[in-house]
Order: structure tokens, then sequence, then C-alpha cells
């Protein structure tokens, strides 16, 4: 029987990513160390699928491969900020310790779409217009 990979090889960033008031904010606190820890956790999530647990463990390795000067608390920070302006769904965060959004998971969808998976036994998943689709038609 064959492993089945959740994840994605690939993910489109927009243009204006480092225009967003969301990552510009990030950029004023935390300088360019700010939309660097951003990329590499998006990097993080799509390679494991469309979400990843969070927690102080999660923190320390991730800090420590990512290096770049971000320490624990900063990236701390970071995920804290990006959960208040809404850049991952804090009430999943909160409830699960996950990390995700619906954005995430409708371009995780997008570059599934050809595999056959079974979307109704996937977890943590949002109300996204792609959710909605998984639904055969009759």
């Amino acid at each position: 029987m064959a492993i089945e990979y959740i994840g994605i090889n690939y993910f489109p960033l927009l243009t204006g990513f480092f225009h967003c008031d969301k990552i510009e904010l990030l950029t004023a606190i935390f300088g360019i160390k700010g939309p660097y820890a951003v990329i590499m956790l998006l990097c993080k999530i799509y390679t494991d699928g469309y979400y990843i647990s969070w927690g102080k463990e999660q923190n320390l390795i991730f800090v420590r491969k990512v290096g770049g000067g971000i320490k624990e608390d900063m990236m701390e920070k970071i995920v804290d900020l990006l959960l208040e302006k809404g850049f991952f769904h804090k009430e999943t965060y909160e409830k699960y310790g996950i990390l995700t959004s619906e954005q995430i998971q409708r371009v995780w969808f997008e570059a599934t779409t050809r595999r056959k998976i079974d979307f109704s036994q996937l977890p943590y998943l949002l109300e996204t217009k792609k959710k909605k689709g998984m639904q055969k038609e009759e």
C-alpha cells in the first residue's frame, strides 16, 4: 500500500505579499525577519499539508531549523500577531493548537484537486468554497 502524501511541493506567493497590512506591520516591528518567518512557516505548513501543530516545542524546533537570528520569543510574538490580525485562524489555534487559515486551505485544495483524497476524513477543515464543493453533485 502506497503512503499518501498530503503536502504540496510549491505554492503561490502573491506579488503584493510584502505590501499587505499584516506583513508591513510585521516588517515594521521585526524587520525582514518577520516576513522571512512567515514564508518559512508557510513552507512548513504546505510541506505537511494544510496545517501544522504549534506550541512551545514546535516553536523551539522551528526556530532552530530556520535560524536567521530568530529566537523563540520573537517567533512567539510573530505567531501571536498573525493570529490577532487574522492571517491564521485564531479559533482553530485556540481549540486545537494548529496553524491554518481558509486561504491556506483554499490553496492546498486547488493544488491537490487531481489527487484521490477522501476529503471527508481530513481534520480541521474550515468553511471554504472548496470544502462546500467537495460533495459530489447528484
